[in-house]
């Protein structure tokens, strides 16, 4: 059975542009975009800190791991 809101010609990644944000209701969109652009920044700053960095540190002779 098919959903009587069923369009086969719509794409389902369209906004729908008659919903508008309310004045009183704030569009955290951008900050959500910067919290995931330093997020992504820190991950790969740490992780090519783990993979290349890390290979030049001196052997220090401690043992990792359980006993």
């Amino acid at each position: 059975m098919v959903s009587p809101n069923y369009r086969p010609n719509t794409p389902t990644y369209a906004r729908n542009v008659t919903r508008h944000l309310s004045e009183l209701e704030p569009d955290t969109t951008a900050l959500w975009g910067w919290i995931l652009l330093f997020t992504a920044y820190f991950i790969f700053v740490g992780s090519m800190y783990a993979i290349v960095v890390s290979k030049f540190m001196p052997e220090t002779g401690n043992k990792i791991g359980l006993k």
